[in-house]
């Protein structure tokens, strides 16, 4: 028998007795971290974060690369769509255009020029009656030696334009090789719609290398 006034650990006069709680330091459930495992681990909860993971260096540059390769297009487009103006400008030489009245002499490239006369006929190969072949004759006069060499070139440019700005390419065909002091007659020719052949312009460029720091001459002989 325990001796009188005090308590078993077991029991007190026959009854059970519970055990002894622990300190208050070691109550509760211990902390997942304590066990080596991650928060919600400890208890198997469903949402149970798992450790992250640090992004290696090389995945990292990967993911940045293929990020750059994606916006690329984009970004070049706009940047050409910024630019086209600037490039346009500076590609394309400006022009200094000269009206020559009817009747009057002008001078391009060290040559005279004067415009004779203009005949419209059907245009060959093209049965449109909309459509005609304007020929133009244009006496020429080579000051120098260099005005002649011009003119006679593969440069010469010949266009036909309306006051709208529409324009049409057009071929020159000398009567004689150019020479300095000596009048020639170029004929020259284009197609374009029957409605303008009897008002359109005809314009004469020299080569694109004639004076390249000056803006590019040019003559329009007025109808």
């Amino acid at each position: 028998m325990p001796a009188a006034g005090r308590y078993s650990r077991t029991a007190r006069n026959g009854i059970a007795q519970p055990a002894a709680r622990p300190p208050a330091r070691q109550r509760g459930r211990p902390r997942p971290e304590q066990d080596g495992l991650p928060d919600g681990a400890a208890d198997g909860s469903a949402g149970a974060a798992r450790p992250r993971r640090r992004m290696r260096p090389a995945d990292r540059r990967f993911l940045q690369a293929m990020a750059l390769v994606t916006l690329l297009p984009a970004l070049v487009g706009l940047h050409w769509l910024d630019d086209t103006r600037t490039i346009q400008q500076r590609l394309e030489r400006p022009e200094k255009p000269t009206t020559v009245a009817k009747d009057k002499v002008g001078v391009l490239a060290d040559t005279r020029w004067l415009f004779v006369r203009r005949t419209v006929a059907q245009a060959p190969l093209n049965p449109d009656p909309n459509v005609a072949e304007v020929r133009m004759v244009v006496a020429i006069k080579p000051l120098t030696q260099e005005g002649a060499k011009t003119v006679g070139s593969f440069g010469m440019s010949y266009r036909l334009r309306d006051d709208e700005g529409h324009i049409w390419s057009a071929t020159a065909l000398p009567s004689s090789t150019p020479r300095a002091g000596a009048i020639t007659l170029l004929t020259v020719r284009g197609v374009l719609p029957r409605a303008k052949a009897q008002t359109a312009t005809l314009e004469v460029r020299p080569p694109t290398t004639y004076r390249p720091k000056e803006p590019l001459p040019s003559l329009r002989f007025a109808s």
